[in-house]
């Protein structure tokens, strides 16, 4: 081994040495934040394979746009576009 792939290995080995010894994470402890996450609601699957969450709101089935709403200065309407194939 020459002397610049030795100097490269010895720098390298050397400061792996140093993250290990300075970063406790790196040896596996657990990180505490001290926040305190809830545990999320259990999704309820559909009842076929492919539908949507029992407790889901679907917003465009294929069919319509009857569920979409546009609020604008605090009136709601109907979606403006369509739900048409136009290509």
């Amino acid at each position: 081994m020459n002397f610049t792939l030795q100097r490269l290995f010895l720098s390298t080995a050397s400061f792996a040495v140093v993250a290990v010894l300075h970063c406790p994470n790196t040896l596996g402890e657990e990180y505490l934040n001290g926040i305190k996450w809830q545990r999320p609601e259990v999704v309820q699957p559909g009842e076929n394979c492919g539908d949507p969450p029992a407790d889901a709101i679907v917003l465009f089935g294929g069919k319509d746009l009857s569920s979409w709403k546009t609020v604008t200065n605090g009136r709601s309407r109907m979606a403006p576009w369509s739900a048409a194939r136009e290509w």
